[in-house]
């Protein structure tokens, strides 16, 4: 080749950069003639037939070059390579072939098959194995923008025209892509990279952040891939720090555009701001368009979120001077002035339109600057405190808690660190990394809750942000996390925040609009970081059983053992006794299994102790072995824990209970108050590892039972 091998490794070493994967270059004699890293061998890939690869350069090399393609080559359906051609003046000088890496773990028939057609001998097969072990595994859709990338970076040598990525395989017998393919990835094809985005394309953009249309802007977006972006328009030597150029090119006219639209003007400086920095701590180049594609989106969102509270045009002035200002002593004489209104008049809309009092509002906004500080500045609380425009440490965290449930300190330590850096790590700040492993993560975590929810999403509870995974139009789009629930501010009974605090599972009743849900939040770990995965399940139609949500929150703490009126265990005790038992039956691979009693009673009267109590006497007096017991988890709702029981033998058993109570109460005065019992069912099964998934997987159960006759 002639090309200067310096210059080959400048572009190895940031595809090496943004993708962390190696890279080998041929020449056209087939010619290893630099890797990189310098450690991998392309002989180590052998037993996963790069000979096949190797043989499809040849043949490539020896015909014309065949313009305007890079491919995919896949040498198992579950593994793949890419390469990409080298052409100057209509010939081949030779051939970049990215290291193989899986886009899925292969079974152990996948891989016996695979080392059957390969015809493998007995070391070649042990070899096989040990560098499927070692192989690093990359989502398909984000394995297949690999080859966007390096194509992208090729044509820096040549400047070539625009390719299109084609996918091949030396067999058909592993060919079957759609199994790993997402149906609604669009094709990774880089198109012409002009120099700047086409005058048609920024107007459709533009025009959908300003009309605050989430579906359209996506829609555009989703039409290209991180090819679009020039490599190095502004930055001839960094394609990396190019991109980053651009991004901040294109965030900043996006953001414009929707101040422009009325969307709030700190606010939407704000969210510019923080995705930058997000920017700033990303290296890989598709997850930097990523990035750009979620930050037009926030100011997409920004206007929707503006036209939906619909503040008149005095409002808008006071919130905009809010957030200019709110480190400083903000007065009704003040916004008099800058909206003409009188000060009577300026309090009473603020109220309407906001929900909130002018006091409310300034703190509102104090609290939110104040977390950011928390996190990025190595300040101490009481620099932080004046920061905001507080005086006084202690009135500053006594507001703090009020809105977040936690002190400063203790919002600090969350964060697993007394002295903040400047900046966060990385690894936080980055963002979509992070993530993107989190919803991974629970995608896996979701199998043990098959069929039980309606929207799965993750949280996190310190910067109130929450992606949803399931069940919305937007799949891993960012929301404030609870305007899911119609809410200007955080829930009081904030489960995710407790569940992120106490490293516990915790779940809730909660309402939104008509709609009933139970919801179940637990923490999830993504490398140094924490987040809260939540699973809510819709029971609006279910919603016949009553239970006292205000009890459910506060009995955690509550330290007694036997509860006054049923004699049954407390909240208290179920909450430590249940993952004993969880624990001891996965050990001994004995089945278990746990009934929720729920009694609903139509009219409220002195009679609903009796009848608890009856109840309780009842599921007494039907225990098995000594070794059932039963706790009253809140309100109405009994929970039995049955140990050696199968699924079917706690059913014989709900049925044993329903007709003793009814036999014990008939000759009981109010005997004829309308009341009805139903259950929730629900054994151990290897994929139940914590007591809070076993209580929502069986109060999913007891809600299914609940629902109304049709």
């Amino acid at each position: 080749m002639q090309e200067s091998k310096n210059y080959l490794k400048r572009i190895m070493d940031i595809y090496q950069k943004v993708t962390g994967t190696g890279l080998f270059c041929f020449d056209t004699q087939l010619t290893l003639v630099t890797v990189l890293p310098e450690n991998i061998s392309v002989y180590n890939y052998n037993c996963l037939g790069m000979n096949r690869l190797i043989s499809f350069l040849a043949e490539t090399f020896s015909q014309v070059p065949s313009k305007n393609r890079y491919y995919a080559y896949f040498l198992h359906n579950s593994i793949i390579c890419h390469i990409v051609f080298l052409v100057r003046n209509n010939r081949y000088t030779g051939a970049f072939v990215s290291e193989p890496v899986l886009v899925k773990q292969m079974t152990e028939s996948e891989i016996k098959s695979f080392g059957s057609y390969l015809k493998l001998p007995p070391e070649g097969s042990t070899d096989l194995l040990k560098v499927l072990s070692k192989a690093r595994i990359i989502p398909y859709e984000r394995a297949m923008t690999f080859g966007t990338v390096l194509f992208s970076l090729s044509q820096t040598l040549y400047c070539e025209d625009s390719a299109l990525q084609v996918i091949r395989s030396p067999h058909k017998i592993f060919d079957s892509l759609q199994e790993i393919r997402p149906a609604s990835l669009p094709d990774w094809n880089a198109i012409s990279s002009e120099r700047h985005t086409p005058a048609a394309l920024y107007q459709s953009i533009k025009c959908a952040i300003q009309e605050g249309d989430v579906d359209k802007l996506l829609k555009l977006m989703n039409k290209s891939s991180a090819a679009n972006a020039p490599m190095h328009q502004l930055h001839r030597t960094d394609h990396v720090r190019s991109i980053k150029n651009s991004f901040i090119k294109a965030c900043s006219m996006a953001c414009y555009a929707a101040i422009e639209a009325n969307a709030p003007y700190a606010q939407t400086l704000d969210i510019a701001d923080d995705m930058i920095l997000k920017m700033e701590a990303v290296n890989n180049i598709a997850e930097l368009y990523e990035l750009m594609k979620a930050a037009l989106l926030e100011f997409a969102r920004a206007v929707l979120e503006r036209r939906k509270y619909a503040y008149s045009k005095p409002i808008r002035k006071v919130m905009d001077y809010l957030y200019a200002h709110y480190s400083e002593k903000i007065t009704l004489d003040d916004l008099s002035k800058i909206t003409n209104l009188s000060t009577y008049y300026i309090s009473n809309l603020i109220k309407t339109e906001t929900g909130l009092s002018l006091h409310d509002n300034i703190n509102k906004i104090r609290i939110e600057k104040s977390q950011k500080l928390l996190l990025e500045r190595n300040s101490s609380i009481l620099e932080i405190t004046q920061s905001v425009g507080y005086r006084y440490q202690n009135h500053f965290a006594a507001i703090f808690k009020r809105y977040t449930g936690i002190t400063p300190t203790e919002y600090r330590n969350a964060m697993g660190s007394e002295q903040i850096p400047n900046s966060l790590p990385a690894e936080k700040t980055g963002g979509g990394e992070t993530i993107s492993l989190a919803l991974q993560q629970l995608k896996t975590k979701l199998t043990v809750f098959s069929g039980t929810f309606d929207i799965a999403r993750i949280v996190d509870p310190l910067d109130h942000n929450s992606w949803i995974l399931h069940g919305q139009d937007l799949p891993d789009s960012r929301l404030i996390c609870y305007s899911f629930w119609n809410k200007n501010q955080s829930c009081e009974n904030c489960i995710s925040i407790r569940a992120y605090i106490q490293n516990d599972t915790f779940f809730k009743i909660e309402q939104k609009n008509s709609s009933t849900f139970l919801v179940l939040a637990f923490p999830q770990n993504v490398g140094k970081n924490v987040y809260v995965a939540e699973v809510l399940k819709d029971i609006s139609n279910q919603s016949i059983l009553s239970i006292d949500n205000s009890r459910t929150e506060v009995l955690d703490s509550y330290e007694e053992e036997k509860d006054s009126l049923t004699g049954l265990y407390t909240r208290y005790y179920i909450d430590k006794q249940l993952s004993l038992e969880i624990r001891k039956n996965r050990l001994e691979q004995r089945p278990f299994t746990v009934l929720l009693a729920a009694l609903t009673i139509e009219e409220e009267s002195d009679t609903v102790d009796l009848l608890l109590s009856e109840l309780a006497l009842t599921v007494c007096g039907c225990f098995r072995t000594s070794q059932d017991w039963a706790g009253r988890y809140t309100g109405k709702v009994f929970l039995i824990a049955l140990n050696d029981c199968t699924e079917s033998q706690a059913g014989e058993f709900s049925r044993l209970i329903r007709k003793n109570f009814e036999s014990r109460i008939q000759n009981h005065e109010h005997a004829g108050d309308s009341f009805k019992l139903n259950f929730g069912i629900q054994t151990l099964t290897e994929d139940i590892s914590e007591a809070g998934a076993f209580l929502y997987l069986t109060f999913a159960n007891l809600y299914n039972e609940a629902k109304p006759d049709t």
